[in-house]
């Protein structure tokens, strides 16, 4: 479902390629002072990771709420995503949010 991934998925993957492109920058000079280059390039993949995790556990929710696929499980966070024009980590990140507020574990 490769033409069903919104732009935001798309973004992801473009901050992950550029991280590894700060990083290989940072290993190329380490006699600059890159402190405040390598705290940012902490905190924008630690942004990644934690929006692609949700969206990951996310997806698994709805497959073991609903007994479909992990892709129709991606295509209903879509789906949501683009009806109430909400980014799609913000989506995932809701609806973890409101299941362990209900008790449930949140597994991918």
């Amino acid at each position: 479902m490769i033409g069903q991934h919104p732009d935001e998925f798309l973004q992801l993957k473009i901050a992950a390629g550029a991280v590894q492109s700060l990083r290989e920058f940072v290993a190329l000079d380490e006699e600059l002072d890159v402190g405040p280059a390598r705290e940012a390039l902490v905190q924008i993949e630690q942004a990644v990771i934690s929006r692609t995790d949700a969206i990951e556990q996310a997806k698994g929710a709805i497959r073991e709420l609903e007994g479909c696929t992990v892709d129709e499980g991606f295509t209903k966070l879509v789906e949501e995503s683009h009806a109430r024009n909400v980014k799609l980590h913000t989506v995932a990140f809701e609806l973890l949010h409101a299941l362990s507020s209900k008790g449930r574990p949140v597994n991918s």
